[in-house]
């Protein structure tokens, strides 16, 4: 399984080219003003687009009940972080793409905003394999 993590202190974030390229993939979105953006289902796992940029970032993630490792091992998630490389880096992240085995049982640890992956069970890091990102 691949994962997104940010290699950096300062956390996790995508740019809006990597946002834009989220939903073109078809992935779910609403925007700032919708009436209806606080009544979708809590298995949902939205792009909310801000009518004015915050801290220059034109898109947030609603993520209701979801996990950080919901978002960070969805396939469109991982699929444009591989296509963007450091394009789709936002604000102080840093993101590295891992590949974990599938059955672990597994979340993301952070400190001061750098990430990495340990065993749910035993509370022990994971081992991770980087995947070789594009430069751009």
């Amino acid at each position: 399984m691949k994962v997104v993590l940010n290699r950096d202190y300062g956390g996790f974030g995508l740019s809006n080219k990597a946002f834009e390229r989220l939903i073109e993939l078809g992935f779910p979105f609403v925007h700032e003003k919708d009436s209806d953006k606080e009544d979708y289902g809590k298995t949902d796992l939205k792009i909310i687009v801000f009518d004015e940029p915050v801290f220059n970032s034109r898109y947030g993630i609603l993520q209701n009940d979801f996990e950080d490792e919901d978002l960070r091992s969805h396939l469109s998630v991982v699929q444009v972080v591989e296509e963007l490389g450091r394009s789709a880096w936002g604000g102080a992240a840093k993101l590295e793409l891992v590949e974990i085995s599938d059955d672990i049982d597994w979340r993301i640890d952070q400190k001061n905003g750098f990430e990495w992956i340990i065993d749910w069970d035993t509370g022990l890091k994971v081992f991770e394999k980087t995947v070789r990102l594009k430069k751009e």
